[in-house]
Order: structure tokens, then sequence, then C-alpha cells
């Protein structure tokens, strides 16, 4: 197959124009838009770096009660976890434990809710997961459990 040169400009020009429309059988290259660049420094200047990041929690208010708030939610979260995988443990000493799937369904909240959580009682050394993603209290999670249980009352 052979390309003329006048072939090679009309496609130059459908891939230049977003309007125009593509012969059949072309193939359509969707168009992204460019992002916006950064004018060239001043001569004599070294260009400079700035990373475009923006906060993960920018639309959410950032005040100390809206903090705390989601704080004492966490805290909640954490001692029904524990109380879980507790009851899990008691049931079953050598085992106990569970994947994420059963106590999302128990908990009634999402994965992406848990997780931080989760992760958290890791890092603390309260729960431990296993090979299978399943998770058990330790026996530093029953004491931290007994610990909060006890303040409550």
């Amino acid at each position: 197959m052979s390309v003329t040169t006048s072939d090679l400009k009309s496609m130059m020009n459908r891939v230049r124009r977003p309007d125009a429309v593509a012969a059949p059988g072309a193939l359509a290259i969707p168009s992204a838009p460019i992002p916006p660049q950064a004018p060239p420094p001043p001569p004599g200047e070294e260009p400079v770096e700035i990373e475009a990041t923006a906060s993960p929690a920018e639309d959410e208010p950032t005040d100390i009660g809206t903090v705390l708030a989601e704080i004492m939610r966490d805290e909640e979260l954490i001692t029904r976890i524990l109380g879980i995988l507790y009851r899990a443990k008691k049931k079953d000493p050598h085992g106990g434990a569970v994947a994420i799937m059963p106590m999302e369904r128990e908990l009634g909240i999402p994965r992406e809710s848990a997780t931080f959580v989760l992760n958290y009682m890791k890092t603390k050394h309260i729960i431990e997961a296993d090979d299978k993603s399943r998770n058990s209290i330790t026996v530093e999670g029953i004491d931290f459990l007994r610990a909060r249980l006890s303040l409550k009352s």
C-alpha cells in the first residue's frame, strides 16, 4: 500500500483538528486535554520543578472538631473489630481468624473504611494476618480490648 503526500496531509489534518471526522475504517484517536506548561524561566535562571500534588482530603474540612469526630469513629471501629476477632478466637483458640469480607458484612462497612484501621491495628500488633489475609487478635489485642472496655464501664 502506497501513501501519497496528499493522504499524509489529510491524515495530519484529522489528527490536528479534534472536530475532524475520521475516514471509515480509520482508528479513532481520543483527544486528551494537554496539561498547561509553565513558561520557560528567564535567561540565566535555573528552571524550578514544582510538584503538583493535591491534598488527599482537600475537600474535607480540617477543623479540629471534624478530625476528633473521625478519630472517635475509628476508635469505635477498632473496638468492634477486636470484639469480632475476640469472639472468633474464643470459639477456636488454635485458629479463630476472620476474613475481611465476613467482617465487613457484620460491621456494615465498606472495605475502604476498614483498611486504614486494620493497617493501624497490625502495626500496633493488636491483630495479625495469616497467609490467607485472615485477621486474628493477638494477646496484646486482647489486653488492649480489655483495657478499653474497662475504661467505658
